[in-house]
């Protein structure tokens, strides 16, 4: 998958840990800082996105940051039925490498997890954002998203 994208790797998460401290959720943020990947309008990313905050509606899930970044991939790369379940289980398997690189960088990718393993960071806590560990995993997941869709 090789999509092209207009800003660079950096400006690509400086976007998101700006939308993320303007008060916009893990999950919108990802979204947002791809619009020009998805082709969504901001307001479309807004309430797609908005269920996704505090790991699916605060049910302490996913972080929403890998959440967005599986729909991304969906928009750049995914499926419609009917599909040939080879490709089904290649697309599958690009969701699944992405989720394996934030578990071997955190070790844990649902959010009340991630929350509880990094309490403190070595920046000052951002707000609105619950914690640094929002912005780090913000940044890392970008960074992979962005390397994956420029293969």
């Amino acid at each position: 998958m090789s999509v092209r994208m207009q800003m660079s790797k950096q400006e690509t998460a400086d976007k998101a840990v700006e939308y993320l401290r303007s008060g916009h959720t893990c999950s919108q943020s990802v979204l947002l800082a791809f619009k020009d990947v998805t082709g969504l309008d901001e307001q479309t990313i807004l309430k797609i996105a908005s269920g996704f905050g505090g790991g699916m509606g605060r049910t302490n899930g996913r972080c929403g940051a890998l959440s967005a970044a599986f729909m991304i991939m969906g928009l750049t790369d995914g499926f419609s039925y009917p599909i040939d379940p080879s490709e089904k289980a290649a697309f599958y398997k690009k969701i699944r490498t992405l989720n394996k690189k934030q578990e071997e960088k955190f070790s844990v990718v649902n959010c009340n997890e991630l929350l509880a393993k990094y309490p403190n960071g070595d920046e000052p806590r951002l707000s609105p954002c619950n914690n640094n560990i929002c912005v780090k995993f913000v940044v890392n997941t970008i960074g992979d998203l962005y390397d994956m869709l420029n293969e």
